[in-house]
């Protein structure tokens, strides 16, 4: 995880990162080739709990990156 930008807001902290991985996982191919296969990906804070942080995606600055590969896979989008 890569620390984009953080800052102080009137009535919250800001924090952006951006998060690169390699993901795994066991998949049903039976509907091969027109399957859909969906990533799922979860944070949770190291030292605050559920009431204290609220993640939330900010829609028009999220995406995936253009020039991300799935092997073999076409990726639909975001």
């Amino acid at each position: 995880m890569e620390l984009i930008r953080g800052e102080e807001r009137p009535t919250e902290d800001y924090i952006e990162y951006r998060v690169k991985g390699v993901y795994a996982g066991s998949f049903d191919f039976r509907g091969f080739p027109l399957d859909e296969h969906f990533l799922t990906v979860e944070l949770e804070g190291k030292q605050r709990g559920t009431s204290q942080l609220v993640f939330e995606s900010d829609n028009e600055e999220s995406g995936l990156d253009p020039k991300s590969k799935v092997a073999g896979w076409g990726v639909k989008g975001f």
